[in-house]
């Protein structure tokens, strides 16, 4: 008796093991995922940010360049 009843522990072990694998396995696939999509999130920040420098850039330009003019 005492065997049957180790036997299903470690049948229950077994499955509790197989069922955190798979889990692990799901949690795995999203955070590749979610990293993925953070490199791309980056990526577009990185060309909004030097967009917007670029325009910050001009109109620095032409304040310098209008107030040139009213002198």
């Amino acid at each position: 008796m005492l065997q049957e009843g180790e036997m299903k522990d470690k049948a229950e072990i077994l499955l509790q093991v197989d069922e955190s694998q798979s889990i692990k396995n799901e949690l795995t696939v999203q955070v590749t995922s979610l990293h993925a999509a953070l490199e791309q999130e980056r990526s577009k920040v990185k060309v909004l940010q030097a967009e917007l420098a670029k325009y910050q850039g001009g109109r620095k330009g032409k304040r310098n360049s209008e107030s040139d003019q009213c002198r």
